[in-house]
């Protein structure tokens, strides 16, 4: 009976610790709030091409949520996208509360996410150069959601919009 309340008390903490402490996401693991200092450059000069990964903090009902996520940006506009992201809490929470704030690089921007249904030209080719080293001067993201028995994932994009500071 004992190990039965040791193990459900080492789930609980492992659940919820994440979300109360300021030690953001740890890799593929969601966390809670996001910890670093204010950044100097604006997020889309920041994300630049040998920054591949960034965190994302979105407020949640109870909790705030990160994540490790892409980002790249595109013609001085950072955008983070998300496979899947009807089935994601973070792109919930962020419809709900555009208000987010972004870790790259050990530094935090304050701004809001905006979901696009239409990318500029150019910015696929901008995301696959930047993900895969593919240069693919044609590319476009497929934003609408795929057809009945298509064969891709639902990608969903947001812009980030900086907060003035």
């Amino acid at each position: 009976m004992v190990f039965v309340h040791r193990l459900a008390l080492a789930i609980l903490v492992s659940v919820a610790l994440p979300a109360c402490g300021p030690w953001g996401p740890l890799g593929v693991i969601p966390g809670g709030p996001l910890a670093g200092s204010a950044a100097e450059v604006p997020a889309a000069e920041a994300c630049g091409d040998e920054v591949l990964l960034a965190a994302l903090e979105t407020r949640g009902r109870w909790f705030r949520h990160s994540i490790t996520l892409f980002c790249f940006a595109h013609d001085g506009v950072l955008y983070v996208p998300s496979r899947n992201g009807g089935t994601k809490r973070w792109t919930r929470n962020a419809l709900a509360d555009p208000h987010v704030r972004l870790e790259i690089e050990g530094k935090l921007h304050v701004g809001s996410l905006v979901r696009v249904t239409e990318m500029p030209r150019g910015a696929a080719h901008t995301f696959l150069r930047k993900v895969s080293g593919v240069e693919v001067e044609d590319a476009q993201f497929l934003l609408d959601p795929p057809a009945e028995g298509e064969d891709r994932t639902d990608l969903w994009v947001f812009r980030f919009e900086e907060e003035a500071g």
